[in-house]
């Protein structure tokens, strides 16, 4: 046993843990910044060894929507009109699943997809998901109005799947992590 090199690898054992320790916090606070999902469900996500080590199978509720006859709509109105009216129409979305305790899994042009039960609450799935979307049918409704009263030419209407199956949820993404689902269970919705 040579007592000269005890020291230095308690030392550098000691350095190690504490490098640990700050990418874990730098990862947590990159992954709250990148997924927007709150403390509770970053713990989970923190916690669950399972979804740590790759791809976890979770029974969830997907919510996939789109906006209908969107490309008439893109192509008739100049660029930044059309992300002025989505952009009102998109964060209505937010705030209701949010609300609801799912999650925007993510938005791509017109459509979002978003998922109710992993990495927030697994309760009630189906029934959060239902209530958001008639939420988000009567939150369009509102904001047609409120457009029709300025004198904006808005979406025409929307249209909303849900399916409540298994499906594969891991992180994609090497710069910019993503939590995603997939799986038949999702095409389904879509």
């Amino acid at each position: 046993l040579n007592l000269e090199v005890i020291p230095a690898t308690v030392a550098a054992g000691l350095v190690w843990a504490g490098v640990t320790m700050g990418e874990k916090i730098v990862t947590m606070r990159e992954l709250r910044r990148t997924l927007g999902l709150p403390a509770e469900a970053l713990r989970r996500l923190e916690q669950d060894r399972a979804f740590q080590q790759g791809t976890l199978g979770k029974r969830v509720t997907v919510l996939a929507s789109d906006v209908k006859n969107y490309s008439v709509f893109s192509h008739s109105h100049p660029p930044a009109y059309v992300r002025q009216i989505m952009t009102e129409y998109q964060q209505m979305v937010e705030r209701i699943i949010y609300h609801h305790g799912g999650y925007v899994n993510k938005f791509v042009g017109d459509a979002v997809l978003a998922i109710f039960g992993y990495p927030m609450s697994e309760k009630t799935t189906a029934i959060r998901g239902v209530l958001a979307a008639k939420e988000i049918h009567d939150g369009l409704r509102a904001l047609i109005e409120k457009w029709n009263r300025e004198k904006k030419k808005g979406i025409p209407g929307i249209r909303i799947g849900m399916n409540t199956g298994l499906v594969s949820v891991s992180y994609l993404g090497s710069a910019k992590k993503q939590l995603d689902v997939m799986g038949d269970n999702v095409d389904l919705a879509a």
